[in-house]
């Protein structure tokens, strides 16, 4: 999964609501078959997981259901956790992505003089 609970979230993809791309939420928690989401009765999950989100403005939140094809601005809603990308510190001890692909450089980059520049 992505995202864990109380995580600030990018909403990065929604197909049936693209107005929510680029939207930051608030992973709230676990979305359950069966549970009401304000007052929507949620009934599926998606593969890797479903959350119960809310705006991190506090502005509602389009919700397009599927039967209905009804758009309805609610507080919360649910969205598969492969829509979202987390933001998150990475802590002191974190490593950039880059480095751990290519590797810490291993030696210093020579600064170069001339063309008017001084070093």
């Amino acid at each position: 999964m992505n995202c864990k609970e109380g995580d600030l979230a990018r909403v990065v993809m929604a197909r049936e609501t693209p107005e929510l791309i680029g939207r930051y939420v608030i992973v709230e928690s676990a979305a359950n078959p069966g549970e009401k989401i304000d007052g929507v009765r949620w009934e599926e999950t998606a593969p890797g997981g479903t959350w119960v989100i809310r705006s991190a403005s506090g502005s509602l939140l389009p919700w397009r259901m599927l039967r209905s094809h009804e758009t309805k601005l609610v507080q919360r809603r649910a969205i598969a956790d492969i829509c979202l990308r987390p933001i998150r510190d990475p802590g002191p001890d974190e490593v950039d992505e880059m480095v751990k692909l290519l590797g810490a450089p291993s030696e210093r980059t020579p600064v170069l003089v001339g063309m008017g520049g001084e070093a």
